[in-house]
């Protein structure tokens, strides 16, 4: 805690009536938006009349400006001096004191706050400098920050924020390129080349922009480029405003990283390529993707137009419901007619709930099956969509656990594929170590993951124009991609897999996703044979399948629609269970149900009375939809043993004891539940009690045995 932040705060509070933040000594939006309420009050005073909402924006720019011009030792307002020490205290810079008077000691706090924004550091506070001081950006460097971005952006303040600072302010000098920085070097371009100046991105910008090489006696735009270099991290140099050899070299690199022709010439290519991520949209491009359907005329309007290479998703629909998925015919037709193919996935990648590493372990499953069902060979790349803004925070929470579990369940399976992602330029870099390259998502080019971040070093697509191309039946709206040679998309297919095959394996994941090890299901399975999962003797997990459907038994759960026998599960329901319990117990099933949408659940039991126990749980449906529109039919079993080993089984008891007392619901409360539920119910609903307790109470017991025998 800060004792002067917290006088400010208490002062605040204080000082007027509609304020009242709370009295803790940090800085935060709430302590900064009281500042700016403070200030609004005061205009107000001077006779502005602008509403005191906390917000610094034209209103109280323009009020400031007409109002009070400049705060200096000239003033006598006590609560204008007051809220200027404040904001100082707020942001790092010590004014010595909180009495209201501008003295010496104030203006070498503001002094020092000017130096570090790069502005002229006069001691007196303006509009723009007002601003800065009331918010939350940093202008000392950031840890994190670097020292040639940092100049950059002192710089740009220093020469251009009398122009931009009413719009954004002072920009931080953190040493962190972002969207305040980038909006500025915007800002830059238009003002040295004499186009309209707000700060946007558009062909007036772009029209603007001068052809300079080596030798260029255009001082400003030589320093623009220098910067540009800079915030793009080619270039280290002074910002001298002289393009020497030096400058070329770093104009290469850029053009290489960007794979634009390397001429060392500031081109409108490489300028837009600098400013902004999506670069020139109108610029040529090799490669495409595409949520249509090729045809024949399609394909051949790709080839007639440059492309050589067609981004397509493996599953999936279009918001209107039309399926956007890759078909056999459709390889095919891309092959005959010269094209390449990179295979996308994408579920609900435009949504963040969507990622969890739960949800990695599925899609990484169905992309692998969809892309062995087309036969797409060794050493593919899969790009995994994150089509959202994420940001930092939701990065680390979210997309990263995402793709560690697309990376275990490769691993695990023994995938033959690579992994990509669809991204910003910052989720693709934040992915750098867990994929083996990016297709950029640069054509929003106003997401904040993309407006200051550099590109990915790993990236193989860049899509940055959407455009529609042809006519008539030929007619295809694409969007282009910029190729960067690290993937070309593969030419071929080997003989792929019926589209059956693929809806069964998908069922399967789908269908035992709850259970534990099912992460581990082998991606090509034959039909009738067992794959062990898991195997430390006294416990084992065994997967198997067959294409025909099992037959409904008493201790079976019929689902229809995705819903449990009704009848059954108001007697699960009504267990004399706990909430909690009811839950662990109830999900897995009703979860299994979803997946299975219409079938059967079935569940055994064996061996009882040899000292072990085997639980098998069998799904079966003939109603799974398959790409081509027809059914197929598919019944999977899931079996764990668990069982002693031999020097082990004189402890059985005593082991079993144990770890009912660690799990509290383990292998004894199981045993007891099937002893009430066959003395109190008839056959059918006691068994399909047991499936209720098997898939939660069952599976806690494994655990716990494994933890007392470890």
């Amino acid at each position: 805690m800060d004792e002067m932040v917290l006088k400010v705060q208490q002062w605040l509070n204080e000082t007027y009536d509609d304020i009242n933040i709370a009295e803790d000594g940090y800085t935060g939006q709430g302590t900064v938006g009281a500042l700016i309420k403070a200030l609004q009050h005061e205009l107000n005073k001077l006779g502005a009349d602008i509403a005191a909402d906390g917000d610094f924006g034209a209103g109280s720019y323009n009020a400031f400006v007409n109002r009070i011009g400049v705060i200096s030792p000239d003033n006598t307002n006590y609560n204008l001096t007051c809220i200027v020490q404040g904001a100082c205290w707020c942001k790092g810079y010590s004014p010595k004191s909180f009495d209201g008077v501008y003295g010496q000691d104030t203006m070498d706090a503001i002094i020092e706050f000017q130096v570090d924004a790069g502005v002229v550091a006069s001691g007196f506070v303006g509009p723009a400098v007002m601003k800065a001081l009331l918010n939350t950006d940093g202008f000392k460097r950031d840890s994190a920050g670097d020292d040639n971005i940092r100049e950059v952006q002192r710089f740009l303040n220093g020469y251009y924020s009398e122009t931009y600072g009413s719009d954004i302010g002072l920009i931080p000098t953190n040493g962190i390129y972002e969207r305040k920085t980038s909006t500025a070097m915007i800002y830059a371009v238009q003002i040295e080349g004499g186009a309209g100046v707000d700060g946007l991105w558009g062909n007036g910008t772009k029209n603007c922009l001068p052809v300079i090489s080596e030798g260029s006696t255009n001082l400003a735009f030589v320093k623009l480029l220098q910067c540009a270099l800079t915030l793009n991290k080619c270039y280290s140099g002074a910002l001298d405003g002289e393009y020497d050899s030096g400058v070329t070299r770093a104009v290469k690199r850029f053009q290489q990283q960007m794979a634009l022709t390397q001429s060392g010439n500031a081109s409108i290519y490489t300028w837009c390529a600098l400013l902004v991520s999506c670069g020139d949209r109108e610029r040529s491009a090799k490669a495409c993707d595409c949520a249509t359907k090729l045809t024949a005329a399609k394909a051949k309007t790709l080839v007639d137009n440059g492309y050589e290479i067609v981004g397509r998703y493996l599953t999936g629909t279009m918001a209107g419901g039309a399926s956007k998925a890759l078909t056999n015919e459709e390889i095919q037709i891309a092959f005959d007619a010269g094209l390449r193919i990179f295979p996308i996935f994408e579920t609900s990648g435009d949504r963040l709930s969507h990622f969890s590493y739960d949800q990695g372990l599925i899609d990484a499953a169905d992309a692998i099956n969809a892309a062995c069902g087309f036969g797409f060979p060794n050493g593919t790349t899969i790009y995994f969509a994150v089509d959202v803004d994420a940001l930092q925070d939701e990065i680390e929470a979210r997309i990263i656990p995402y793709f560690n579990a697309v990376n275990d369940r490769f691993a695990r399976a023994n995938s033959p594929y690579l992994v990509g992602v669809y991204g910003t330029r910052n989720v693709c870099s934040n992915l750098d170590a867990l994929t083996d390259s990016s297709f950029v998502a640069d054509m929003s080019y106003g997401w904040s993951g993309n407006m200051g971040f550099s590109m990915p070093m790993n990236w193989a697509f860049d899509q940055f124009a959407t455009v529609s191309v042809g006519s008539g039946e030929g007619m295809i709206e694409i969007d282009k991609d910029a190729v960067s040679g690290a993937d070309n998309g593969v030419p071929y297919v080997d003989t792929p897999s019926s589209a059956a095959i693929t809806a069964q394996r998908n069922f399967i994941n789908h269908a035992f996703q709850g259970m534990p090890f099912a992460d581990q299901i082998p991606v090509a399975m034959e039909i009738g044979k067992t794959y062990t999962l898991f195997d430390l003797g006294c416990l084992k997990a065994e997967v198997s399948y067959n294409t025909t459907m099992s037959t409904e038994q008493p201790n079976s759960i019929t689902i229809r629609n995705g819903e449990l026998d009704s009848a059954k599960l108001s007697v699960l329901e009504g267990l004399d269970l706990s909430a909690d319990l009811k839950e662990q117990y109830l999900e897995p099933l009703k979860s299994m149900g979803i997946s299975v949408s219409n079938g059967i659940v079935t569940v055994g039991l064996e061996d009882l009375s040899l000292g072990r126990v085997a639980i098998s749980i069998t799904v079966s449906s003939d109603d799974i939809d398959v790409s081509d529109g027809t059914k197929t039919t598919v019944s999977a079993t899931f079996k764990y043993t668990m069982m002693p080993t031999s020097e082990m089984k004189k402890d059985f008891e005593k082991i079993v004891e144990e770890s009912a007392k660690a799990a509290q619901e383990g292998f004894l409360m199981l045993m007891g539940a099937i002893k009430t539920v066959l003395e109190e119910y008839a056959d059918e609903i006691a068994i399909a009690t047991v499936v209720v307790v098997a898939v939660g109470s069952f599976l806690k017991a494994c655990a716990s045995i494994l933890a007392v025998m470890g």
